[in-house]
């Protein structure tokens, strides 16, 4: 009978705000703009959210990859800016992991009407007594020049600051007005767009929409270590991708991304307010980069622009800054400076993701971090066996006539999965009055029921779910299934599967192979040369076999003449049951056969495995071992090279690793037995979807190259992270590296990253 699996997980749980992304038409005007960011300004984590640009049609790659990065909970059009083609809408589901059940659609977000399971700053509010007064600033000047002010600061719209006043909040009027005199300028822009000084900011509307919420970074560290960000264009998509990165980099008034619009002379003379605004703006730019202790450039980006118009950026900064602001004049020009210096800067397309977001942001509620709230949860048979205790916020009221809602997230040690909508019921019991999801953490679900019976109890408005555990192999499964594809351990997987029972896991047998003895006992039991005369210590071939068998000598020899290490290896190994003792019966005295035999098969007499007669076998037999047979056809189908592979994988994964063997792939049920492709492995190494395939030789044949083409088609369906082909060889052939070349050009706009690894990043010499 087959034990129950038990496991004991810690799992830590988060408070946060609902985080959405925001699709807006690509062709919208800067007036759709502003309404957005007032929207935004009053709404509980507005600030976190995404903004992406698409035509109805498609998302570009870079707005793909940009949504993956992000992982909102949930889509909303905003302000019906643009019409959601079906195929759009299935294929949003399809690759990205909506909240269910009530989520999982894509609606309307209207200004001053947000819907479920949203919240409005005003409900979100501790006691007046707690907050500052609110600096409600009006601009009075074009639409560019309004949104890239009030973009930072934001905006409150007639209805919210109605509401705040109910609650008692204080606002201070403050306008700026572009004709008048801009005395007032620099210390708006200084205040504004200076976050790394440490000057001390006025209380602005963006504040509200994060109250409670705290800027965690991993890995730990400060904004200050990084190099700040120059998003350059004066697109949507340019203002869409500024507003997005920005959120993924820290909150508006904590972070060091800037958008420059405009840069270039001609463009600003057409434009008078922004004439006026850019020499204070790249005075804060210039300023934020004094206060950058380690990377002192600023990394220019842009959607629209190409990077050869975006290498004069850092001279026009530089043009533009005045060297003593406070001095200098408050017209329309500045003093100019040398017009043959520039600002440090480096050029980078905005689809690298490394060096434009360094780190990793979270926002949790300040009080209700997930290292906070941990448990310890004991799951059987990947069933959690108990709910979970969902926390509330510190400092709000919580009761059934209370508006607020939050997202819990549940962070299970060792277990992170990709944002795929097919692992959600793998993950967590579907619960008909609640959302939930897999995230980039973890599990998320909204922590306050969506039914709600008058005078009820307030514990019994939140939401307790179950959480599951599953197998490796029940992930990959799930993952397959959702693109319409079966997987069945191949024959090849079996034998990696026992492989590794036997020797410990992937760790264990890493360390093995990583001795170079253990390893040349290993490939001597694999030797098929033929016997030599007279010599006796390197094993006997034995004919009909595959393989020799070795007795102590051989392993003597092989471990450098060390009796004592040669037998700790084979009383291990024995141990193990990784090889097995025997006897070599040189002859059958009836069918005159040498062979190996068990010590299970004998007693005074054995079986002869040929003529199936019985005799008594020698007195003087010798003592043989041999491999066992499941490992030898691991290492005959070179299954080591996969194995380590994946130790690799292990190795460099710091939360998270799960993986398969070798797996049998199927298109449809339809094609019968016949699988369509053999996949070395599939892992999953920090949340990121691997598909591997390894190779012998360092240059490719013909039917390996056409194998590998299917391979491209099955990154295309399963969308991995990273598509991995590693050889044994220390390195690729010049003719396979520049076929590799043509099969990545296959993957681009897939957001699949080829990479090609050999024998030398594993640390291998071919035996």
């Amino acid at each position: 009978m087959e034990q129950p699996r038990i496991d004991y997980r810690r799992v830590s749980l988060g408070i946060r705000a609902p985080r959405l992304a925001v699709l807006i038409g690509s062709d919208c005007h800067w007036g759709h703009c502003l309404a957005f960011v007032q929207t935004l300004t009053g709404i509980w984590g507005g600030a976190t959210f995404a903004l992406i640009p698409t035509d109805g049609q498609s998302l570009s790659p870079l707005f793909w990859k940009l949504l993956k990065v992000h992982d909102p909970d949930s889509m909303l059009v905003f302000d019906n800016t643009v019409t959601i083609s079906k195929q759009l809408q299935q294929e949003l589901r399809r690759r990205h992991s909506f909240a269910v059940p009530l989520g999982n659609h894509i609606g309307s977000l209207w200004p001053d009407n947000i819907p479920y399971p949203l919240n409005h700053v005003y409900d979100a509010l501790p006691k007046a007594d707690d907050l500052p007064k609110v600096t409600d600033l009006t601009v009075d000047a074009d639409g560019l020049v309004q949104l890239l002010i009030q973009a930072t600061t934001g905006s409150l719209s007639d209805t919210t600051r109605k509401e705040l006043a109910k609650r008692g909040v204080d606002t201070i009027k403050q306008r700026i007005v572009f004709n008048d005199g801009l005395s007032r300028l620099y210390d708006l822009t200084s205040d504004v767009w200076e976050p790394l000084s440490r000057m001390n900011h006025s209380f602005y509307p963006f504040h509200l929409s994060s109250v409670h919420l705290g800027l965690y970074i991993d890995p730990i560290g400060s904004l200050e270590a990084h190099a700040l960000v120059a998003v350059c264009g004066d697109t949507i998509e340019d203002f869409a991708y500024y507003w997005t990165l920005r959120a993924l980099r820290g909150l508006p008034l904590a972070s060091n991304v800037y958008w420059v619009p405009l840069f270039e002379q001609p463009q600003v003379d057409g434009n008078r307010d922004y004439k006026r605004l850019w020499p204070w703006l790249a005075n804060a730019i210039e300023g934020t980069l004094s206060h950058v202790y380690i990377d002192k450039r600023i990394l220019t980006t842009s959607v629209s622009l190409g990077l050869e118009q975006l290498s004069g950026v850092g001279q026009a900064l530089y043009r533009a800054s005045p060297i003593h602001p406070m001095s200098a004049s408050w017209g329309e020009d500045p003093p100019p400076a040398d017009p043959l210096s520039s600002l440090p800067t480096a050029v980078v397309a905005p689809n690298n993701f490394k060096q434009l977001r360094p780190y990793r942001t979270e926002f949790w509620e300040t009080e209700n971090t997930p290292n906070v709230n941990a448990h310890i949860v004991q799951f059987l048979d990947g069933e959690a066996m108990a709910v979970l205790e969902t926390p509330t916020p510190s400092k709000v009221d919580f009761n059934y006539e209370s508006n607020m809602r939050w997202i819990v997230e549940a962070v299970v040690d060792g277990l992170k999965v990709p944002s795929r909508p097919a692992l959600t019921e793998l993950l967590m019991r579907p619960h008909k009055w609640a959302d939930c999801r897999v995230s980039k953490s973890g599990v998320a679900f909204t922590a306050v029921s969506a039914f709600r019976q008058g005078g009820a109890a307030t514990r019994s408005l939140l939401v307790r779910p179950n959480l599951r555990l599953p197998t490796d192999w029940q992930v990959i499964q799930a993952l397959c299934e959702a693109e319409g594809l079966r997987v069945a351990p191949s024959d090849k997987g079996h034998y990696e599967r026992e492989t590794l029972r036997l020797f410990g896991g992937l760790e264990s047998f890493a360390k093995e192979l990583g001795h170079p003895q253990v390893k040349a006992t290993l490939f001597k039991f694999l030797d098929d040369s033929p016997n030599q005369a007279g010599v006796v210590d390197k094993g006997v071939k034995i004919s009909g076999r595959e393989g020799r068998v070795l007795d102590l000598r051989a392993l003597h020899k092989i471990w450098l003449g060390d009796e004592t290490a040669a037998r700790d290896f084979a009383n291990r190994y024995l141990e193990k049951r990784i090889i097995q003792r025997g006897v070599l019966i040189v002859k059958c005295p009836h069918c005159r056969k040498a062979d190996w035999y068990r010590f299970a098969e004998l007693s005074d007499s054995v079986t002869c495995h040929r003529c199936s007669r019985e005799f008594v076998f020698p007195a003087d037999a010798a003592i043989y071992f041999r491999l066992d047979e499941v490992v030898a056809q691991a290492f005959r189908h070179r299954s080591y090279v996969p194995l380590l592979v994946l130790d690799l994988l292990r190795r460099r994964s710091t939360v998270s690793f799960l993986n398969t063997t070798a797996c049998d792939v199927f298109r449809s049920e339809s094609e019968g037995r016949k699988p369509w492709l053999e996949a070395d492995f599939f892992a999953i190494s920090d949340g990121e979807l691997i598909i591997g395939e390894c190779k012998r030789q360092a240059t490719l044949s013909g039917s390996e190259k056409k194998q590998l083409n299917r391979y491209i088609e099955l990154c295309k369906l399963m969308r991995p992270d990273r598509f991995l082909v590693a050889t044994e060889a220390p390195q690729w052939s010049d003719e396979t590296r520049q076929f590799f070349e043509e099969l990545a050009k296959n993957l681009e706009g897939s957001d699949v990253r080829l990479e090609p690894f050999t024998g030398s990043d594993l640390g291998w010499l071919p035996a």
